[in-house]
């Protein structure tokens, strides 16, 4: 899981993402089938930019979100 708190259930990917007190932020991509996802965690927000031609349906948090293709989605903490 690490930082990102990621692991694949039910067929979608899921993320529960820890940032260290001592860090600002942490970025980093992730491939899941046909879909390229850019994820970064900052003290106040997550951020999942859709770098694919296709939505991305996800979990974070618990919450189902759809992100569409090259769009951003913005998660508070």
């Amino acid at each position: 899981k690490g930082f990102g708190g990621m692991r694949v259930a039910d067929d979608m990917v899921h993320f529960s993402p820890y940032l260290p007190d001592a860090w600002g932020s942490i970025a980093f991509k992730v491939r899941f089938r046909a879909s390229v996802l850019m994820v970064k965690v900052t003290k106040t927000d997550v951020q999942v930019t859709n770098l694919s031609d296709a939505p991305a349906d996800l979990v974070i948090y618990g919450n189902k979100r759809t992100v569409f293709p090259t769009a951003t989605i913005y998660i508070p903490k």
